[in-house]
């Protein structure tokens, strides 16, 4: 492991100590860990149906399974000082995964860009603010994060009524939100029935397009 990496490190815990925020950042870790691990589990009771989803969801829980890892593991690097002054792949793989997790982290943050608003999410404060120099400019990519992530969460939900539905069914209700739609036929347009798994996983998709709307924004604005 890079000495510099691990010298990131030891260096923001040792000011976190310091500043009595040692404690609060370890469980801002876990939190992010056990968020990762429920949006991975709810992600798996989203129906497979369609093109985009099942591209959509592999590809949000490979990064969540890869966030929760990287975000338990830092915390357990910084529980223990000794451990992190001496920590390997070879000997410790839980603290030396954490430990470049954190430290490539922070190094990525000081460049800015989307390291940076990862680590201000995180930790409520810029890098830049250490000893390690300041950051590089963000730029315009956290709007387009949330734009993509809202475009994507919204294909899904469509892609998923529209199999529950039926596409003309949805086609239709499109159709009858506009001012110059079509007269609809008496009794408006047939739902079927979803039933129970239907419902749970209607429910459970909007719970994941709420997650994923509202982690984009956070992510933006951090």
């Amino acid at each position: 492991m890079e000495a510099d990496i691990r010298e990131r490190v030891i260096a923001a815990r040792e000011r976190w100590e310091r500043e009595g925020r040692l404690d609060t950042v370890r469980d801002r870790l876990f939190g992010a860990a056990a968020t990762a691990v429920v949006l991975v589990a709810m992600l798996a009771a989203v129906p497979d149906r369609g093109t985009v989803t099942p591209l959509v969801v592999g590809l949000a829980q490979a990064v969540g399974a890869g966030v929760a890892l990287a975000a338990y593991s830092a915390r357990t690097a910084l529980e223990d000082p000794d451990a992190l002054r001496d920590a390997e792949f070879e000997n410790q793989v839980v603290v030396g995964i954490g430990t470049y997790a954190l430290g490539s982290l922070y190094g990525a943050a000081l460049e800015g860009g989307p390291a940076l608003s990862a680590w201000r999410l995180l930790f409520q404060e810029t890098p830049g603010d250490s000893e390690w120099g300041a950051p590089g400019r963000e730029g315009a990519w956290p709007r387009w994060l949330a734009g993509g992530a809202v475009l994507l969460a919204a294909v899904v939900a469509v892609e998923q009524v529209s199999a529950f539905v039926g596409v003309d069914s949805l086609l239709r209700l499109l159709a009858g939100a506009g001012s110059d739609a079509p007269t609809l036929p008496a009794g408006g347009v047939s739902v079927p029935q979803l039933g129970l798994g239907g419902t749970v996983a209607l429910l459970v998709g909007a719970v994941v397009l709420g997650a994923v709307i509202g982690l984009a924004l956070a992510f933006a604005r951090a």
